[in-house]
This record gives C-alpha cells, structure tokens and sequence, in this order.
C-alpha cells in the first residue's frame, strides 16, 4: 500500500513539473524592433529601440541588445521603419449611434460626403430607400446633414421633404446630433402640432407668425423623438456590432468610448463579449434618463472592467452645438438663429436645479461624470453646481476628474477653475477644421480664436483628451492630431494659432491623458512594463513628418493586448 502511494506521489510530482515546465515553455514573447518606439511616458519624447510583448502585456522596452539577451526565444517582430505608439483612446464617440447609423442615408457634406443641396439629401433619402427595400408606412432615416454646406444655407423643411415621401415617416438627423428635421407623415405620427408645447431644453421650430412646425426639432425634442424611433433586430445589430468595430481598430484606437449610453446597450456588449466579439474595451456613459435605474437595478464598479465593458459612470448633455447655435453662450450670436428673434445666446439642456441634482446623484454613487458642455455660460453652470453639490454632499470631489466634454468656447478664467476643482476637458480641435470658417461669422475672432484652448490649458496644468464625436466628424484619431497641431479651417484660416499644441503634447491627448481622464492610467496610455499591449502601428512618424502632413499618416496595425485586431 505504501509503495503504491509512493508511486502515486512520485507520479503526480512528475506531471505538475512537467505540466509547470509545459506552461512555462509556451509563454509566447514577441519582440517588436526596427521603428521609432514611442514610450509617450514623458513631457517630452522618449524613444526605445525594443519592446517586448507577452500574454497581453509589456514585460521589456529598452536596448535592442539586452531585449535579445532576456528573450532569446521571442518571435521577432520588425517594424521595417514603421512607428510603435501606445494604443489610442477614444475620447468621446458615440458607438451605438454608429452601429445604428450604417443602415442609413449618409447626408454629410464635402470633404466627409458629397452632399451640396437639399435636393442631393432627397435623393441620397430615396437612393436609401430603394437599396434597403423600405416599404411605404417604414422610417426613412439619414444621418449628418449640416446647413451651412448646402447650397440653399438653410434647414431642409417638412415640405422639402414632402414631396419625396407622401408615404413614409422621415427623420434625418443633424451632423450636430442635436437638431433633426422631420416631414408631415412622422409629425402626424408622433402627434407633433401646432398645439404641443416644446419640451423643456428643446424646442419644435414653428413657421414665422404661427405655431405650425416646420419640422426642425432641436435640443431635447431631438433626444425625445429618437426614443420613439424603431430599433434593429439583433442579427442586424451583431453584424453591425462587428463593423463598428472593425472601423474603430482601423483608426488605432484600442479603447473605445459610446458617450451617452442606454442600458440595453450595455446587456447587448455583455452577450457579445460572452460570445468573444469583443476585440476592444468598452467605456460606456450611462445617459443621465438611465441613471437612477442603473443605481437601482445594476451592481457597479466605476473604474473596473468587466471582460471589455466598463461602466465609466453618468453622461449630462447641459446644452446644444455652437455649429447650430444651439451652445448656450454668455454673449450672443452674431447672426440670425432659428427660432429665436432677440438675445439668441443658445439653448440650456437644464436649469441649474436639475443639473445639481443630478451631479449630487452621481456623486454620491461614485459614478464619474461626464458633461457635455459646449458654451461658456453652460460651463459656469457646470462648474458652479459642482460646487453646490460638493458643498451639500460636504465631500472634496476634485479628485473624481469630472469630464466636460467639448468645452469648446471656454473664457480663460474657466481654465482656472478647471484645475482647481480637478476637471478633465475633453476637446474637440477638429471644429477648428469642420466649422472653423463659421465660427468665425458666428461668434466673432476673439471667441473663435479661443476654442477648445489646448495650449492654455496644458500651461496650466490642465490634463486633456481630444476626440472626434463620430459621427459628428469621421473617427480618424490622427486627424485629431493634425487639428490640434495646426488648428487650420477648411478655408485655410488658423483658427487661433495662439492655441496650437506641438505633435507630442497632441498625441498624449488621445494616450497617455485618455488613460488618465478614464482613471486607467496605470495599465493604459504609455508603452511601459505592466501595462497592457495595446499598440498601434503607423506608416510614419507624427513627431518628425511635417505637421501638415500628420493627417496622411495611416494606421498599419492595431493591436490590442499583444493581439492583432486590424492590419491594413
């Protein structure tokens, strides 16, 4: 009986070497070499000749020579001259709204699409129709169509859009996201008249000397009528999951944002990272209708994954776009907005009662907030019922980085406050680009010149991410890059070039200050041992091409967590 057991023993120690030995044995190592490794770990460059990948994560940057002598058996990966950078988190987009928005007509003007005239968006609307079999009585929907790029300089009507579609509710969305127009059939059908007052934060443009809508809706009658829109089966909605996707990696970016997130959204990217669909991670900003059933119903750790979902916190849309005048600013704007006939200074979401509430709400939870905040009187209202709320919770919250997002056209002093209570600005430098011209007609140079101030914010001190709003503009994360550096409009004007930024301090916006404004700082955002492989190959380099050609770089690779999610 001993005997067996010694042999039993003798046996179960073998295997457990053996199966140790067998484990070790597999650990895979790859060596990346022969490029410009990038560490962004720095105020300024830092560069490494190796870098050394294994089961997901950093374990070597240094010397070509000692990366040889530690890992001799590593698979060698040659970067025949490419650029190594650490993967690029997405500031703020809207992924749902992308998945959903493939289906639809593509309204945007040059250089995104070729949309010149309300005729071109009624056909692209009918074109649409035809390629998807939309019967009469079914939505016909387009997404991103902007006013100031048509020929007309004007909204589209329900009339204009009448005439095409006698039979079928229409709803095609502003590049914006925060105004719409919609035709007869879908007013009839939501019972939007001349006798339904505006929502609160929104209004039903009426025709001029009447109540009659004209169609346009904007601000909370917009986000009220998407709630009534119908939703995608799920085969069209994994298959669209998948090409999101797919489009996000092919930009670099490794850690995705959906910036005001319903909570079927999150159950749908629980299923589909139980099924293993999920390549990338996933930070979701509970809309703020959702967040006393997220409080209520939901188990939540802010700042930990779960697989490739986190649940960052609560997302407040505080006011509209400066493109259509829709920002709420201190001054007001310098030519005609529709729907308002004196002192047009834009559309608060909320007053400030309700924007405290909800701010003390999500406080107290421990969910970090993320508010949407495009004018200067909008971000005093932010900034001021922080304090309120942090005087009546009696709690130091400038240590729960508190995102704008946007902050846009910001007065200095609001920069100020920005660092003392801790707040993290996410701009966005591609309006200097997109609406750069009409800012300046808009508003005048002085606020123009001012937005999304990158360069008075890193002075002082003020930590920031850069982002696109797909699909406010395209989700390309190094023409994020080209705005910041030179901040030149589609006219060619430079748009404040006081605040232009260098290539580095624009690529920290969407690495290594992306992982800080998400709370991931220490496994995200720098090419550093112990953090995640999640990387991304360029063509060239940002730092040593000419700025003006940062935007032609293209994205060669994408990797997340040592493993390959898109390869040009």
């Amino acid at each position: 009986m001993n005997y067996i057991k010694r042999t039993l023993t003798i046996i179960l120690s073998m295997l457990l070497v053996w199966s140790c030995k067998t484990k070790a044995d597999n650990i895979d190592f790859v060596l990346y070499y022969n490029g410009d490794i990038i560490t962004m770990d720095g105020d300024s460059p830092i560069y490494a000749e190796a870098l050394v990948e294994s089961n997901g994560k950093i374990v070597y940057v240094g010397t070509i020579e000692n990366a040889k002598k530690q890992y001799p058996t590593a698979s060698k990966k040659d970067l025949q001259g490419k650029t190594l950078l650490p993967g690029f988190t997405d500031g703020h987009s809207h992924m749902a709204i992308g998945m959903q928005n493939i289906a639809f007509a593509q309204l945007s003007s040059p250089p995104v699409g070729d949309i010149t005239s309300i005729d071109d968006i009624v056909k692209a609307l009918k074109e649409n129709q035809t390629k998807n079999n939309i019967p009469e009585g079914e939505w016909v929907r387009g997404w991103g169509y902007d006013q100031d790029f048509l020929a007309e300089k004007r909204h589209p009507t329900k009339e204009d859009l009448d005439k095409a579609f006698p039979n079928n509710p229409v709803f095609i969305h502003h590049v914006s996201g925060h105004m719409a127009v919609i035709n007869s059939y879908a007013l009839k059908l939501l019972n939007i008249d001349e006798s339904v007052p505006d929502p609160e934060g929104g209004r039903y443009v009426r025709k001029e000397g009447g109540n009659e809508p004209t169609g346009l809706v904007q601000g909370n009658a917009v986000k009220k009528l998407l709630f009534e829109l119908p939703k995608a089966d799920q085969e069209t909605k994994i298959q669209n999951f998948k090409a999101i996707q797919e489009y996000y990696a092919s930009h670099g970016i490794t850690t995705a944002q959906d910036g005001f997130t319903e909570l079927e959204f999150i159950d749908f990217v629980q299923e589909m990272d139980s099924l293993g669909l999920v390549e990338m991670d996933i930070v979701t900003l509970v809309g703020y209708p959702f967040m006393e059933k997220l409080f209520t119903e939901y188990d939540v750790n802010y700042k930990e994954y779960n697989g490739h979902l986190k649940i960052a916190g609560i997302k407040i849309i505080a006011d509209g776009s400066p493109q259509g005048k829709t920002a709420a600013m201190s001054e007001p704007y310098l030519t005609d907005v529709p729907g308002c006939s004196h002192e047009c200074k834009g559309l608060p979401y909320l007053t400030k009662a309700q924007l405290i509430g909800l701010m003390q709400g999500a406080y107290a939870n421990n969910a970090q907030l993320f508010v949407h905040g495009n004018g200067d009187a909008t971000i005093d209202l932010i900034l001021d019922s922080h304090k309120e709320a942090e005087a009546n919770l009696q709690k130091d919250l400038s240590d729960r980085r508190t995102v704008v997002i946007h902050s846009q056209f910001m007065r200095p002093e609001q920069l100020d406050r920005y660092a003392t209570e801790g707040f993290v600005p996410s701009f966005f430098t591609n309006h200097t680009y997109y609406w750069g011209d009409v800012h300046l007609e808009n508003m005048g140079e002085e606020r123009a010149n001012f937005i999304s101030p990158m360069k008075s914010a890193y002075e002082k001190g003020v930590k920031f991410e850069n982002h696109t709003d797909y699909m406010v503009t395209p989700h390309d994360q190094l023409f994020t890059v080209w705005t910041a550096v030179n901040r030149v409009s589609r006219n060619g004007n430079i748009i404040g070039p006081d605040e232009r930024v260098s290539p580095y301090i624009a690529l920290k916006s969407i690495t290594d200050w992306g992982a800080y404004m998400n709370f991931e700082e220490d496994i995200k955002g720098t090419l550093t041992v112990g953090k995640y492989a999640d990387m991304v190959v360029l063509s060239d380099n940002p730092l040593k091409v000419n700025p003006m050609d940062i935007k032609n770089i293209e994205v060669q690779e994408t990797i997340k967590e040592g493993k390959v999610i898109y390869k040009k």
